[in-house]
């Protein structure tokens, strides 16, 4: 995956910033995927390893001015379950983000995040007609993080839940 992000503004609590903000970060995010020949409950059992590369730009006038390029942390899915019919794919799966990035708070473009996070996902897709030219997907994610040796802090809970009609 390559993705691109970029943003002129950083608003704080009460909706303003009088700061000049700017930050640019580019991913490029390797996914190797392996499907093995077991089936389980009668589903494929897969597995993956993401390893995101990252570049990162960000300033704060008069605040800090950070730029910073390293592997992100890595991704492990030891466990994803995937079922496929004439008319639905879905999937279950189990995985974490490891801390393999260099985190360092005084540094906010560091390209790790300090912390060990467990992430849960369940989705589907289900296509409309039998040549699969019409369907929907959800995909749902849940993770729970460790705490941030280096800040003392555990960041909350997260839910993701992406769709899509295509």
């Amino acid at each position: 995956y390559n993705v691109y992000y970029t943003a002129d503004k950083m608003k704080t609590n009460d909706k303003k910033s009088n700061k000049d903000f700017e930050a640019d970060v580019y991913a490029l995010v390797n996914r190797f995927i392996w499907t093995t020949p077991v089936k389980v409950l009668g589903a494929n059992l897969s597995m993956d390893i993401i390893v995101p590369l990252l570049y990162s730009d960000i300033k704060l006038d008069g605040v800090f001015n950070d730029h910073k390029f390293g592997i992100g942390d890595i991704t492990v899915e030891p466990l994803l379950l995937h079922w496929h019919g004439d008319r639905y794919d879905s999937v279950l799966g189990v995985g974490a983000y490891l801390p393999t990035g260099e985190f360092n708070k005084n540094r906010p473009a560091s390209p790790g995040k300090g912390f060990t996070t467990v992430m849960f996902t369940g989705g589907g897709t289900v296509y409309f007609d039998e040549a699969k030219t019409w369907s929907a997907s959800v995909l749902a994610r849940y993770e729970t993080h460790t705490k941030q040796e280096e800040t003392r802090v555990t960041p909350g809970d997260d839910f993701h839940f992406e769709w899509g009609l295509g």
